[in-house]
């Protein structure tokens, strides 16, 4: 059975997450974008419901992405599109892990590319000035690619993204 799943909240949140539960807030059967009064939500069809989030920084996923693997993560930050920031640290590889059109997330802590494959599509373009730099919070998967590139071989985490929140600019 699909079910589709969504999320809203009054304030700059995705869920409202005491921590390590995620709270749904309604369940519908047709997929359309809802738009409130503070930012945009995102509706995604999955399969299954997960039974718990953890809230996450992207400096801990980075330095250890191993530690959050089979575990879905709530992430607040910062639309970046394809530009890495310069002043936060992020993966040792800094191409992206998936396709040519993964994205970058950033926070106060470092940054992460988020699949553009992943089901949670956030709506943002990195091609939009507009974009760049929105606030949004991600529910997702922490997935990690091997890239080889100039004789080496890196283990680069990414952010698979099950449900994305935007706020509005």
């Amino acid at each position: 059975m699909i079910a589709v799943i969504v999320v809203a909240a009054l304030t700059y949140s995705l869920v409202s997450l005491p921590l390590k539960t995620l709270t749904v807030t309604k369940t519908v059967t047709t997929t359309k974008t809802l738009t409130t009064t503070y930012f945009k939500t995102y509706v995604t069809t999955v399969t299954k419901l997960p039974k718990e989030v953890f809230r996450a920084c992207i400096a801990n996923i980075v330095r250890d992405p191993g530690g959050f693997l089979g575990v879905l993560i709530a992430v607040k930050g910062r639309f970046m599109g394809w530009r890495i920031p310069s002043n936060l640290p992020g993966p040792a590889f800094k191409g992206p892990p998936v396709t040519r059109s993964d994205w970058v997330l950033a926070d106060d802590t470092g940054w992460i590319y988020v699949s553009a494959d992943s089901p949670g599509n956030c709506g943002l373009s990195p091609l939009k000035p507009g974009d760049i730099g929105r606030a949004v919070e991600v529910v997702a998967e922490v997935r990690i690619a091997e890239v080889r590139a100039g004789g080496a071989t890196y283990t680069v985490p990414y952010l698979y993204v099950m449900w994305c929140c935007v706020s509005k600019p």
